[in-house]
């Protein structure tokens, strides 16, 4: 509250006649410094209100033209962030498809292999059989005839000087035979040996291919309904996120159309404090300057 003046002495009694710019009274030194000092601090009191004012309206003003910039851009971010949704999740569809094809595709592939054991064929088991069969038979077949040949007393060597000539000369050639046969059954027994290691390692092998196959073919069936659950998940999901990023982009249009709109809200009245406090200092000031004009 602004302090009163307090009158120290009267010039002029109340029937006396005064002119303009005549004193009348006098007023205390006290009182008078107090409301001087009064009218001054509201001067600065109203400076200080007024460059708040100022200060908050460019604030608001900045604000508001941050705001606006936002909103603005809301369209081309939205639809980018629409886009990079709906391709997400027609990306998880996709894998999801893949490898539940991928699996479907596998356990008929093994299926048909294991069924029609084809690893048999491709390992050439029945061939390598047949082959050791056949050495096999070779072998048995030089090993007769050299039992044969040893059973009627032929030896790998010729019969001593002395013997007559036609005996000599068929001991002769029965012990050709013999050494021929030993020596083709040397050869035989080797190449039965070799078909024998070969067919017994493509017989591994095929064991160990045939049963991989069923094991990866019962791991590929306990995967298969996982897999279908996670394709369904994929497509629902899709189905649920289009409908969401939808939601979402239209929201940001109609921000992004009412940025204006918004700016112009933001902006609305953004000078009144100012103008308010403009005028409080304007008053202040002619308060004081009529004060002085005493």
């Amino acid at each position: 509250t602004m302090p009163s003046l307090e009158v120290e002495e009267l010039y002029v009694a109340a029937s006396d006649s005064v002119a303009e710019g005549d004193a009348i009274l006098k007023v205390t030194d006290a009182s008078y410094t107090a409301v001087k000092t009064y009218l001054e601090q509201a001067v600065e009191s109203a400076k200080l209100t007024l460059k708040q004012a100022e200060i908050d309206r460019t604030l608001a003003k900045t604000t508001a033209e941050n705001t606006y910039k936002s909103n603005s851009s809301q369209a081309e971010l939205a639809q980018e962030a629409y886009d990079n949704t709906i391709k997400k999740l027609a990306n998880a569809v996709t894998n999801a498809k893949k490898e539940l094809t991928e699996a479907k595709e596998s356990i008929s592939s093994y299926t048909k292999a294991i069924n029609n054991d084809t690893y048999y064929t491709d390992y050439k088991i029945a061939t390598l059989k047949k082959t050791v069969t056949s050495k096999q038979k070779t072998v048995d077949t030089l090993t007769s005839k050299i039992e044969k040949l040893e059973a009627a007393g032929v030896t790998a060597t010729t019969s001593p000087a002395g013997d007559a000539s036609s005996e000599q000369t068929s001991t002769s050639d029965d012990a050709s035979k013999l050494a021929s046969y030993k020596t083709q059954l040397s050869a035989a027994e080797q190449e039965l040996s070799a078909a024998e290691q070969a067919y017994e390692q493509a017989y591994e092998k095929y064991e160990t291919a045939l049963t991989q196959a069923k094991s990866e073919l019962a791991k590929l069936q306990s995967q298969l309904s996982s897999l279908q659950l996670s394709y369904d998940e994929a497509v629902t999901n899709q189905k649920k996120g289009k409908l969401e990023a939808q939601a979402t982009l239209d929201e940001a249009l109609v921000t992004a159309n009412n940025a204006s709109t918004l700016y112009d809200i933001d902006l609305d009245g953004i000078d009144d404090d100012v103008t308010s406090a403009t005028e409080s200092l304007k008053s202040a000031e002619e308060q004081l300057a009529n004060f002085n004009a005493l």
